[in-house]
């Protein structure tokens, strides 16, 4: 076994050339098209699928409803799933907490983002 510092450690999740890793991965934009494709920047393993790739080029390339984007995205987390492609073992935890008076709070699109939008927020008198 060979134990990196971890002073040096994210060098190493382009390179894929490792059996096992356990780190928290964590989305830093809304969109997919990072998280498929050969050693694209959310794809630290370098996993490859043509038919996943098939689809997010047609994702990327088409206008489609609602449910077809559903289905397409069902599609692609079976075929993960399936392969086993990565194992989500946890969430991060949030906390939350309710005022009638603090305004402007969304929900994130991301996680752990809980201050995403903090500018937009405001007290009501």
């Amino acid at each position: 076994m060979d134990v990196t510092p971890t002073s040096g450690w994210s060098s190493f999740t382009k390179d894929a050339k490792y059996d096992l890793a356990f780190f928290a991965w964590v989305k830093s934009a809304i969109l997919q098209r990072g998280n498929v494709g050969t050693y694209q920047e959310q794809n630290y393993q370098g996993y490859s699928n043509p038919e996943i790739e098939k689809i997010y080029t047609e994702l990327n390339g088409k206008l489609l409803t609602q449910a077809e984007i559903a289905d397409r995205f069902l599609k692609v987390e079976t075929i993960l799933m399936k392969e086993a492609v990565s194992l989500p073992i946890f969430q991060h935890p949030a906390v939350n907490g309710v005022s009638s008076k603090l305004m402007g709070v969304a929900p994130s699109p991301l996680s752990p983002n809980l201050v995403w939008n903090l500018w937009d927020w405001y007290f009501k008198a």
